[in-house]
Formats: C-alpha cells, structure tokens, sequence
C-alpha cells in the first residue's frame, strides 16, 4: 500500500468510528423516553384516570414533561400540537 493510501486508510476508519460512536449515543437515546407529551382530555377521564397513574409515571419516566390540558370541547390535534386526545363519547 502507498504513503498516501495507507494515511487515506487511517482516516477513513477513524471516520468510521466517529460514525459507530454517533450512533450509539443516538440509540441509547432512544431506548430512554424523554422531552414534552402533550395529553388532552375530557375533564372527568382525566381526572379519574389519567391523574391517578401521574406519579408512577413521572417515577417511570423522569426525562418527560407533560402537559395536561383538559376540556369538554373538540380539539384539533395538530393545531394544538396535541399528541393524545381522549374523549368519552356516549
């Protein structure tokens, strides 16, 4: 191998490994939930049943905020950049 092929050589894998570690990092990442979880929901089910699991959750789960909104009303979920909507229909 030349001078030029085997530096040429000796850079490609120390790009390769930048690449390995990036990886990792990210799906270590991705194996632990975290950032903002927006929930809306009609007042007596969030209440009754989304307030009562709160606790384990937040323990479950520390790296995620969430933001409980609850209403009687329709929700655009996209507007509202909701990413759960329960509602009780009768």
């Amino acid at each position: 191998m030349t001078e030029e092929g085997a530096e040429f050589l000796l850079q490609a894998r120390s790009i390769i490994n930048s690449v390995d570690q990036a990886e990792e990092q990210i799906g270590a990442r991705r194996a632990k939930p975290a950032g903002r979880l927006r929930v809306d929901a009609a007042t007596p089910f969030m209440r009754h049943v989304i307030v009562p699991l709160l606790d384990g959750f937040s323990m479950r789960y520390p790296d995620v905020q969430l933001e409980l909104n609850s209403n009687e009303g329709v929700t655009d979920l996209l507007e509202n950049e909701r990413m759960w909507r329960f509602a009780l229909v009768p």
